[in-house]
This record gives C-alpha cells, structure tokens and sequence, in this order.
C-alpha cells in the first residue's frame, strides 16, 4: 500500500494511465477537507496474489483500476450478514 506515490510527480506517467470513470466524478469526500481518509492507493502484487475476504478498513466506498492483470471480486447482496459470510473460532 501507499497512499502518496499517486500524487508524486515521478508517478505522473502511471497516474495518467487511468481516469475516474465518469459515473463516479463527484466527489463527496472532498467536502471533509483535511478530514479526508486516505483515498488514492497503489497496491502491487505478484501473479496469483490476493486478500481473504474483507470488508473496507476504513468503512469507505472506493471505485478500483487495473493497470495490467485481472481480478476477481465475491460480491454478496445487503441482506446477507457478515456471520453469515466470515469463519468464527467455533466454526
């Protein structure tokens, strides 16, 4: 994870390789100013690398982009409950 290397002018060429789809334009965090969380990552893995299942750490909604590779999301509706989806110790 790094949440600065985006806006640090060496990554420009890297920056401009994507573009907040059109939908997804308006931006209501922003009005949080310096309250804002960190919003902008950039996350590299290897071939096959992934995460366990999760729900946002910081309880946020994000849009993702891929520069090169594929992924694979697991998407369960509102009405399922999360003890429905994670492993307890008694399961």
């Amino acid at each position: 994870f790094d949440e600065a290397c985006l806006d640090d002018p060496l990554c420009e060429s890297l920056s401009s390789s994507y573009s907040t789809p059109s939908p997804l334009c308006e931006d209501f965090l922003s009005l949080l100013g310096p309250e804002r969380p960190p919003y902008k990552w950039l996350l590299v893995g290897a071939a096959r690398a992934g995460t366990a299942l999760h729900v946002d750490p910081l309880q946020t909604s994000a849009w993702n982009t891929l520069v090169s590779g594929s992924k694979r999301w697991v998407l369960f509706p509102p009405e399922v409950e999360a003890h429905q989806v994670f492993r307890t110790e008694s399961a």
